[in-house]
């Protein structure tokens, strides 16, 4: 089976593969180019041999821009080029031909590889670093970091009110109403006792709900008013101004006569 020609890729040409691959160019500048790029110094030295060697290169290693789909057929446009598998080999091959290809080998073969010296961890300078690079990172992004900080302090107080609102409400639901004992007179039927209570139960409900609604909309109308006035303060002056808005909250809600904002 045919191989694709670029160093280091193992995908095969099959008849229904849903890879494309193509062949060398026939202009001979891009057919250099496209030899040079493959990183396979096998068929560079083949090409030097017999210009007219045939191989194939898969889709992989084309950009995007380059390609162009249509239906189950993918096309190349006229100049595209594979991306190159080594800058420096490539461009000792296009200049120098075989000589060039043998002083990237000796270049290559004379690189020491660097041991790595690994030394005890010291948590507390891993934890230094960690700080530092917090820093940096805040110091890059600037007002932007700035601008989603106060956006998420400001959905953060919006859920924190919300909530106190909904607790506040479910409380209230709870209480238990006292209910107006309702004299009947002894000529009544007692069907007609049932309807009259089931009558007073509905409106009841219906009042209740009504209210309820009324005091949501009201609070949270309140609530929305409340965030211009925090936007324009300091991200310190804004805490404060959280912590003595819910305690006043709670101090009137245990019935503390001598609450203050």
């Amino acid at each position: 089976m045919t191989r694709c020609s670029f160093e280091g890729c193992d995908n095969l040409y099959l008849p229904c593969s849903r890879l494309t691959f193509f062949n060398l160019p026939k202009d001979p500048t891009r057919r250099d180019v496209w030899v040079a790029n493959s990183g396979n110094r096998r068929l560079m030295w083949e090409y030097l041999k017999n210009k007219n060697v045939r191989r194939l290169f898969c889709e992989n290693h084309f950009r995007k821009q380059h390609k162009k789909c249509q239906f189950n057929r993918t096309t190349l446009h006229r100049e595209a080029i594979p991306d190159p598998y080594d800058k420096d080999l490539a461009e000792a091959f296009i200049r120098k031909g075989e000589e060039g290809v043998l002083l990237w080998e000796e270049e290559n073969a004379k690189e020491e590889v660097p041991v790595a010296i690994v030394a005890p961890r010291n948590h507390e300078e891993d934890e230094n670093l960690i700080e530092i690079q917090q820093l940096d990172d805040l110091t890059e992004h600037g007002e932007d970091t700035e601008y989603e900080v106060l956006e998420d302090e400001d959905t953060v107080a919006m859920q924190t009110v919300n909530k106190l609102i909904r607790t506040y409400t479910a409380r209230k639901g709870r209480q238990k109403h006292p209910t107006e004992q309702i004299e009947t007179p002894p000529d009544m039927s007692p069907e007609w006792e049932a309807s009259q209570e089931a009558d007073v139960v509905f409106e009841f409900t219906t009042a209740s709900q009504q209210q309820t609604s009324s005091v949501q909309e009201e609070d949270r109308c309140f609530v929305l008013s409340l965030l211009e006035p925090l936007r324009k303060l300091t991200p310190e002056q804004r805490a404060v101004a959280k912590v003595n808005i819910l305690k006043y909250l709670l101090e009137l809600e245990v019935g503390k006569k001598t609450a203050t904002l």
